[in-house]
């Protein structure tokens, strides 16, 4: 059970409220009523569409909003749009606005409060309820010790409201940046399976995509081998990991993991230009995603669970336009038509050579890159923003929910 008058003793905003003028610590029941859930019974369950969709715990809060599942209930615990859904059952102390009328299973409760103040602060404490789980086959709080949470909270309704406003407005503008960097993914995987099939051609390129052979524009080597524990725990020669490539269509230069390369040993080193691929993983979809190595970065190696694809002539083919196209829909079609296995699946390098793709000349080649890359930069400039405001939002709670910062 979690122990929640733990919460109070090692609370960090103990000294501070304490202090505070027209601040009171409380318990939730004396400022919201609370309602547990109940399991309900199977003849509750119906398909007909009739009654109220059933939050039973964590896995119907979502984004700190409810989400309606397949299935509707006719039990009597309810629970009422605006209401705060907690969950009672591992993980305990998760919370999401209720965006409906619902009914309450047992993995919930719900929360009525005459302000939207509570819902901020029970965000912010839910970490601390995990602090002093314990280690049962799950966890699970009481109705007696979700009532009995002790609460920090401002005495007047409009220093709640005005907190509860200023936090509500920083969760609108991360809200609606998430959904402008969602729509600018949608608008460039759109753009991406259109201009990587040839489907829509750039203005001044008219020339007929030809189909190439990967063995034709270049050769594959192999990452580190020979290696043992200890050289990687004394290593001073980069390396490119496994996930830097899973993850980037273009290498980030900034992560590397390092192993020790003796003189004369020898080892194939990675170029600026090169294209690697994961050559082995648990899933099909994940196989041979590939990334490009844009700077020249001197005695660097590859991770031993990887390849390497180095063109013959860049001038030709443009390496930034090739790992774009395998991480295209048309690409990992390709890809997966090579890879086998059942419960791990690997990609042969002697069937990636075989592999035949309809290119461009490398002017267009280029033009395409360019215009997914520049597209790429704008996710990643607005992800950044992203993380600030989410950052600046935690500031703000950590000032706001304690009164280090007054609003009124």
């Amino acid at each position: 059970m979690v122990e929640v008058s733990k919460l109070i003793d090692d609370n960090e905003y103990h000294n501070t409220q304490k202090n505070s003028d027209n601040w009171d610590l409380v318990s939730l029941k004396d400022v919201a009523e609370v309602i547990m859930g109940q399991s309900p019974k199977s003849e509750f369950y119906n398909t007909s569409g009739k009654g109220l969709p059933l939050i039973q715990g964590n896995a119907d809060i979502e984004n700190r909003k409810t989400i309606i599942r397949n299935y509707t209930s006719f039990i009597t615990k309810k629970g009422h749009k605006g209401d705060v859904i907690m969950s009672v059952r591992a993980p305990v102390g998760e919370v999401a606005k209720a965006m409906f009328d619902c009914c309450l299973g047992r993995g919930v409760c719900a929360i009525k409060a005459k302000t939207d103040y509570l819902f901020h602060y029970l965000v912010h404490i839910e970490d601390s309820w995990g602090k002093y789980s314990s280690r049962s086959t799950f966890d699970s709080v009481s109705s007696k010790q979700v009532k009995e949470l002790p609460i920090y909270i401002p005495l007047t309704d409009c220093e709640q409201v005005a907190i509860s406003t200023a936090l509500t407005n920083a969760d609108e503008l991360i809200e609606n940046l998430e959904k402008l960097i969602q729509k600018r993914r949608y608008i460039k995987q759109g753009v991406v399976q259109e201009l990587l099939s040839g489907r829509i051609r750039l203005n001044g390129f008219n020339s007929e995509w030809k189909e190439t052979k990967l063995g034709e524009i270049g050769k594959t080597y192999g990452g580190l081998s020979g290696k043992s524990k200890l050289d990687f725990e004394e290593g001073e020669n980069p390396y490119i990991p496994f996930l830097n490539i899973l993850n980037n269509p273009i290498i980030n230069c900034s992560y590397f993991d390092y192993v020790k390369i003796r003189p004369n040993e020898k080892q194939n080193k990675a170029h600026k230009g090169d294209l690697f691929f994961n050559g082995s993983s648990e899933t099909p979809e994940e196989v041979g995603m590939c990334s490009v190595l844009m700077d020249d970065i001197p005695e660097l190696f590859l991770n031993s669970f990887c390849f390497g694809f180095r063109l013959f002539n860049q001038e030709e083919i443009n390496g930034l336009f090739l790992s774009y196209y395998f991480r295209s829909f048309q690409g990992r079609k390709l890809i997966f038509s090579l890879a086998q296995g059942a419960t791990r699946y690997n990609l042969s390098k002697t069937n990636f050579l075989q592999l035949k793709l309809n290119l461009p000349e490398v002017d267009e080649q280029t033009a395409i890159a360019n215009i997914v890359y520049d597209m790429d930069k704008e996710i990643a400039a607005l992800e950044q923003k992203l993380l600030k405001y989410q950052m600046i939002k935690q500031g703000m709670m950590q000032s706001l929910l304690t009164g280090k910062i007054r609003l009124v």
